[in-house]
């Protein structure tokens, strides 16, 4: 099954390969750098103790962009992740034991960390090193009173802050990936709608051309729906497809794609399948639809079947030839070629 090429909501992702974000993140490394200045002179410390975070920060920056983005989770990311603590870390050792002006450096990473990653369980790997890095003058009694203060709130502001991004992002994400499956989705009944229809079969094409495979699609329409509208209203129209939805997709295998059209018309996608064997699918399903009532009688379908290549080799083409199909075996009755 194609995993979807949507990029609509949020998705870290799809924000891991922004250009946009990996330009804001490689400025944020350059500013970064040469804040780190402005604490060393706010201090009375030698410029010389800045200079290293300054280079870094730079280096960090550049590097940042010129490179492409990475997927999320990545190598590079963690490389990114890294250099956001790892550059303050200079200043901070750089003017010990009274470093506080540096820690504000360090709020970057938590920021970024849920941006470029997506497993819990990395994000609390880089919180431990930031822990660490600030935490170790303090456990050596490097740092004054006021140092470990800050880092004491430093660290309490990050991980709150990376919990509390992560936490928003997640749920836009789920809210996206359901938005996602809504737009692909019949809301009557649960089954694809043509959306689905077109990127399933444009994927299954792709792939049954590389591999030379046949691929069949069934076209099934219901008889006397109109009828039963006038005669039993719209809820019981309703429930009738929704009963027709629930007996397809029972009936055919999980690689196979149930969709409705529109209105009473419905389509299933076979992968993998020669016209005879659609023609024994399209029988069992037959039968199996026919196990609904319709108002007082059994519902009866049309169904009209094409496959690739023989009937063509493009969507357009298939479902045309397998609608063309349906509306003959509905108004003649003939047997399916």
């Amino acid at each position: 099954m194609p995993a979807s090429s949507s990029t609509s909501g949020v998705s870290r992702r799809v924000l891991a390969r922004s250009p946009a974000v990996q330009r804001t993140t490689g400025a944020a490394f350059i500013v970064g750098g040469a804040i780190s200045m402005v604490g060393v002179a706010a201090l009375d410390r030698p410029a010389l103790y800045g200079v290293p975070c300054l280079i870094a920060g730079v280096v960090a920056g550049v590097l940042t962009l010129t490179r492409p983005p990475t997927p999320a989770d990545g190598r590079w990311n963690h490389l990114l992740i890294a250099g956001a603590y790892l550059v303050p870390s200079l200043a901070y050792y750089a003017l010990l034991p009274d470093a506080a002006a540096a820690t504000p450096g360090f709020v970057f990473s938590g920021a970024i960390i849920p941006f470029r990653l997506v497993s819990r369980r990395l994000m609390a790997a880089h919180l431990a090193v930031i822990s660490a890095l600030l935490l170790l003058p303090v456990a050596l009694g490097l740092a004054d009173g006021r140092t470990l203060f800050a880092v004491c709130v430093l660290l309490v502001g990050i991980t709150s802050l990376t919990a509390i991004v992560t936490v928003v992002l997640e749920a836009a994400e789920a809210q996206g990936n359901e938005l996602e499956q809504l737009v692909r989705r019949d809301p009557l009944t649960g089954v694809g709608n043509r959306r689905l229809l077109a990127e399933r079969l444009d994927y299954e094409l792709r792939r049954h051309r590389r591999s030379e495979h046949r691929l069949t699609l069934l076209a099934f329409d219901l008889n006397g729906f109109k009828e039963i509208n006038d005669h039993h209203g719209h809820a019981a129209g309703d429930e009738l497809l929704v009963a027709v939805a629930t007996t397809l997709r029972s009936g055919v295998r999980a690689q196979d794609t149930v969709v409705r059209q529109g209105g009473d018309e419905f389509c299933v996608l076979l992968p993998e399948t020669t016209h005879a064997g659609a023609l024994q699918i399209g029988a069992t399903l037959r039968e199996a639809l026919a196990g609904i009532t319709a108002g007082e009688l059994p519902l009866t379908t049309g169904l009209g079947i094409a496959e690739f290549p023989t009937d063509g080799d493009e969507i357009d083409a298939l479902l045309r030839v397998a609608d063309e199909r349906l509306r003959a075996d509905k108004l003649h009755g003939d047997r399916l070629p």
